[in-house]
C-alpha cells in the first residue's frame, strides 16, 4: 500500500499516469524474493528489520542494487509501451510506409 501511494503521489507531481506507481507497487512485490534470495546462512533475527547497521555494507548494496535495478527496469519498460507511444510509432511507421508506395 505505502509503494502505491508514494508511486502516486510522484504521477501526481511528474503527470506520468500511473507509470510510478506501478513501478513501485512491482518493486514491492519484488521485495520478499529478493530478502529471501539475500538471506544469510543463520537466517535473519526476527526482532529486528533488515537494515544496513545490522546486516553491513556488501548485503545492503547488493539489496539496494537489486530493488533498484527491478525498479528501473519495470519503470522504463512501462514508460516505453505507453499507449501513446505505441500509437505514434505504428502511426509513423504507416506514414513511411505511405509515402514509400506513392
Amino acid at each position: 500500500m505505502l509503494g502505491f501511494v508514494l508511486g502516486i503521489i510522484v504521477d501526481y507531481t511528474y503527470m506520468s499516469l500511473g507509470v510510478h506507481a506501478s513501478a513501485t507497487v512491482f518493486t514491492a512485490f519484488v521485495r520478499q524474493p529478493v530478502l529471501r534470495a539475500l538471506e544469510p546462512k543463520g537466517g535473519y533475527n526476527l526482532n529486528f528489520s533488515p537494515t544496513k547497521a545490522r546486516m553491513g555494507w556488501a548485503w545492503f548494496i547488493r539489496y539496494v542494487s537489486i530493488m533498484m535495478l527491478v525498479h528501473l527496469l519495470f519503470y522504463f519498460s512501462m514508460e516505453i509501451f505507453t499507449p501513446t507511444i505505441l500509437v505514434k510509432f505504428y502511426s509513423a511507421r504507416w506514414q513511411v510506409l505511405w509515402y514509400r508506395w506513392v
